[in-house]
C-alpha cells in the first residue's frame, strides 16, 4: 500500500502530482532501548557527543505521595550502541523540562527549556551547564511576568551561547518568537523578538552557513489561514534580513527547519485538512522563495513531524507520529524521501500504547539512522525514552551477552532528560557517505503519475 503525496513546482505552480508510491523496503531495526522510572518520561532532544555516543533530553513526571506530582528536566548519555553510561534529573520543586540539549566545547552539556521552579512568576526560558558527568555546574532563568519557551540551543563561536523560543512577556503580540544570546557563563548579551499583534510560535532554529540564523514556526500575524508556515533570517546579531509566508486557507503549522545542502531551506510541518493533520514540506531557495511543496498523505487522521534531516543523497528523513486523533493512539512514524520530496518509504513503530512518537533523528556514523522519542508501555510504568537503531551496522554485544531490547532502565536517577544537531563532527564521518545508499535508501522505487 503507498502513501498519497500532493505539491507543485515553482515553475508549474498550476501543475497538481499525485503520487502513487511502491516502497521500498525500509532499513532493519539495529537495536532498541529504552529508559526511564515509573511514571511519564519524555525524550524531546537527541546529539551526537564526541565519544560517537549520544545525549538525550527531556522530562521526567513522578509522584511526591498520593497527589501532588512533580517534573524535572532529564538527561541520558549512552555509547555508540545505544546503552546508558549515566542519567542524571535536574529540577526544583515545581514543573521543569529541557526541550534541547548538545555537547559543549569544553566536553559538557548545555540544555535549555523551560522552568516554574526558579525565576519567572510563570513558565521562564531555564538554562542549564554542566560537566561531562551530567553534574550542574550554573544555571540561569530568561523572562519577565508571563510565559516564556525555549525550544533550542546552540553554542555561538565565541563559547556563548544563542536560545531560541517565544516569548508571551515580550514583543507586540500575544506570543512572540524570541532569541536571546549570552556569553560563555550564560549572562545575557542581548535579546530580539520578532511578530506582529498575534501569535507567533517559534519551534525550529538553526544557526546557517553565513553564521546567521534561521527560525521557524507558525504565525497568525502575518497569514493567509487561520496559521501559516512563517520563516525568519536574521544575521549574527539577530537582526532580521527576511521572513517569508507559506501555507493555505487552513492551519499551516512548521516544526522542524533545516538549510539544505544547496544553500535553502526545507520545513517540516502539518496542514489541516478534511484528513485531519498531514505531514507538508515546503522547500526553498537560500532567500525563501519557494521552490516546491509536497502534502504526504498518511493512513491516519493524523500525521505528523517533528524534525526532520537531509540525507546524503540530498533526500529527507522525516521523524514524527502517526494515529488517531479522536481516540490519542499514535505509533512512532518514519518517512523517507527523494530530493523532490516524494516518498521512497515509509514505517511505523510502537505497540500497545497510545503514546509512541518520534521527536529527533541523526544520521548515525555508519550511515544508519538513530531516532528518539517516547515509548509508552501502556502500565503503570508509563512512557519512557525510546532510543532506536536502523540500518547501518549491527551492534556487537558486550561481554557476549546479547542486549535486552525494549526492557526499562529500573535505576533511580540524577538530570535532564529537544532541534537536533543535523551534521555531526565526528572522525571519518564523510567516510560513510558513500554506503548509505546499499544500506537504507537503495532500492527505492517511485512511479510518478502527473495531472
Amino acid at each position: 500500500m503507498g502513501l498519497t503525496v500532493t505539491g507543485s513546482n515553482d515553475e508549474v505552480s498550476s501543475i497538481t502530482r499525485e503520487i502513487a508510491v511502491q516502497r521500498s523496503a525500509p532499513p532493519i531495526m539495529r537495536w532498541s532501548r529504552t529508559f526511564g522510572v515509573q511514571g511519564d518520561d519524555n525524550a524531546y532532544s537527541l546529539a551526537h557527543t564526541s565519544d560517537g555516543g549520544y545525549i538525550l533530553a527531556g522530562s521526567s513526571h513522578f509522584y511526591i505521595g498520593e497527589r501532588h506530582w512533580d517534573m524535572d528536566a532529564r538527561l541520558v548519555k549512552t555509547d555508540a550502541n545505544g546503552n546508558m553510561q549515566w542519567q542524571r534529573t535536574i529540577g526544583g520543586i515545581e514543573f521543569d523540562e529541557a526541550y534541547s540539549a548538545m555537547q559543549t566545547s569544553d566536553g559538557g552539556y548545555i540544555f535549555a527549556g523551560r522552568t516554574s521552579s526558579y525565576g519567572a512568576e510563570f513558565y521562564g526560558i531555564w538554562l542549564v551547564k554542566t560537566d561531562a558527568k551530567g553534574i550542574e555546574q550554573w544555571n540561569r532563568t530568561f523572562g519577565g511576568n508571563d510565559s516564556d519557551i525555549a525550544s533550542s540551543v546552540r553554542q555561538a563561536s565565541d563559547g556563548g551561547y544563542i536560545i531560541a523560543g517565544r516569548t508571551k512577556s515580550f514583543g507586540a503580540g500575544s506570543y512572540d518568537f524570541w532569541l536571546v544570546k549570552t556569553d560563555p557563563e550564560g549572562i545575557e548579551q542581548w535579546n530580539r523578538t520578532f511578530g506582529g499583534d498575534s501569535s507567533d510560535w517559534l519551534y525550529s532554529f538553526q544557526q546557517t552557513f553565513d553564521g546567521g540564523y534561521i527560525l521557524g514556526g507558525a504565525t497568525r500575524s502575518f497569514r493567509t489561514g487561520s496559521s501559516d508556515f512563517w520563516l525568519v533570517k536574521t544575521d549574527n546579531n539577530g537582526i532580521e534580513l527576511w521572513n517569508r509566508t507559506f501555507g493555505g486557507e487552513g492551519n499551516d503549522i512548521a516544526y522542524s527547519i533545516l538549510q539544505t545542502h544547496d544553500g535553502g531551506f526545507i520545513l517540516a510541518g502539518v496542514t489541516r485538512s478534511l484528513h485531519w493533520y498531514d505531514c507538508l514540506l515546503v522547500k526553498t531557495d537560500a532567500e525563501g522563495v519557494e521552490m516546491w511543496n509536497r502534502t504526504i498523505v498518511g493512513s491516519n487522521e493524523d500525521n505528523s513531524p517533528h524534525s526532520i534531516l537531509q540525507s546524503p543523497d540530498g533526500g529527507y528523513i522525516i521523524a514524527g507520529k502517526t494515529g488517531s486523533v479522536n481516540y490519542g493512539s499514535y505509533d512512532m512514524w518514519l518517512v523517507s524521501t527523494d530530493p523532490d520530496g516524494y516518498v521512497q518509504w515509509e514505517m511505523t513503530l510502537g505497540g500497545t500504547g497510545q503514546g509512541d512518537v518520534a521527536r529527533s533523528v541523526l544520521l548515525a556514523p555508519d550511515g544508519g539512522l538513530v531516532v528518539a522519542g517516547d515509548k509508552d508501555w501502556f502500565t503503570e510504568q508509563g512512557t519512557d525514552f525510546w532510543l532506536i537503531k536502523l540500518g547501518g551496522i549491527p551492534a556487537e554485544p558486550e561481554g557476549g551477552n546479547s542486549s535486552t531490547d525494549g526492557e526499562p532502565v529500573q535505576t533511580l536517577d540524577a538530570l535532564n532528560d529537544g532541534e537536533l544537531v543535523q551534521t555531526p563532527d565526528i572522525p571519518g564521518f564523510g567516510a560513510v557517505v558513500a554506503v548509505i545508499g546499499l544500506l537504507v535508501w537503495g532500492n527505492s522505487l517511485l512511479r510518478r503519475r502527473i495531472y
